[in-house]
C-alpha cells in the first residue's frame, strides 16, 4: 500500500510544500523519497494515487485572522467562512488567497517564526539508505 505524507508547515511559496512517499507491506513502512512539490502537482499526485493509498495531510482547519478579515470582513466564526467558501469555486478561492499573499505576504504561526522548518531537509533517498520502520 502506498503511504503519502504532506507537510504544508514549511510552505514558503508554491514550491516548498513537502511530500514523503513510502510503501507499507503490513509490517514495515519503507520511505521511498521526500521532496518539495508545487500545489498543483500535489493535487494531481493525490488524484492519481491508487484507490488503496493512504494520505496524511498536515494543514490547519482554520485561516489566519488577517486573511479572514481580507476575504470576508463580516465573518465572526469559521462557519461564516465555510458558508462563504461554499458560494465560490476553488479558482476563486485561490485568487483571493493569491491576492492576499501578494499584498500581505503569507502569515505564519508564532511557532513558525521562532524556529527553522523541518522542511529544509532535502536529502534524496537511494535504495541503500532507505529508512525502514516497523509498524507498531
Amino acid at each position: 500500500m502506498e503511504i503519502i505524507g504532506v507537510d504544508f508547515s514549511g510552505a514558503q511559496g508554491d514550491s516548498n510544500t513537502w511530500i514523503a512517499e513510502g510503501d507499507f507491506d503490513g509490517n514495515c513502512l519503507t520511505l521511498r523519497r521526500c521532496y518539495g512539490i508545487k500545489r498543483n502537482d500535489l493535487t494531481r499526485k493525490l488524484l492519481e494515487s491508487a484507490a488503496d493509498s493512504v494520505a496524511a495531510l498536515d494543514f490547519p482547519f482554520s485561516v489566519p485572522h488577517a486573511f479572514a478579515d481580507f476575504w470576508n470582513p463580516q465573518s465572526q466564526v469559521m462557519p461564516d467562512l465555510w458558508r462563504t467558501a461554499a458560494q465560490i469555486d476553488l479558482d476563486q478561492f485561490i485568487a483571493y488567497r493569491n491576492d492576499f499573499v501578494t499584498k500581505n505576504q503569507e502569515p505564519k504561526r508564532a511557532c513558525d517564526k521562532l524556529c527553522c522548518h523541518s522542511a529544509k531537509w532535502d536529502r534524496k533517498l537511494s535504495g541503500e539508505n532507505r529508512l525502514n520502520w516497523r509498524a507498531l
